[in-house]
């Protein structure tokens, strides 16, 4: 949804996706906390993975990706 109100400019999006997390994470501290930032049990990350943190951060992995293949950001070397 947000591509399309966006025109698709991949930086505007970027930016749009920046400011969710920084809106969610005022509005709601206690879900920022468990979803984004409590340790996982154990050693292995699997519990992360599909989880809705990591469908959020792939959300936004996605968007910086969008902006290096359009150029509007440089990957770091």
């Amino acid at each position: 949804k947000q591509r399309r109100d966006l025109g698709a400019d991949p930086l505007a999006c970027l930016e749009a996706g920046l400011n969710e997390y920084i809106v969610f994470g005022l509005k709601h501290p206690e879900h920022y906390i468990v979803t984004f930032l409590q340790p996982m049990r154990g050693d292995s990350p699997a519990g992360f993975a599909g989880s809705p943190g990591d469908k959020a951060f792939g959300y936004l992995r996605q968007a910086v990706a969008d902006c290096v293949a359009a150029g509007v950001i440089r990957p770091t070397p």
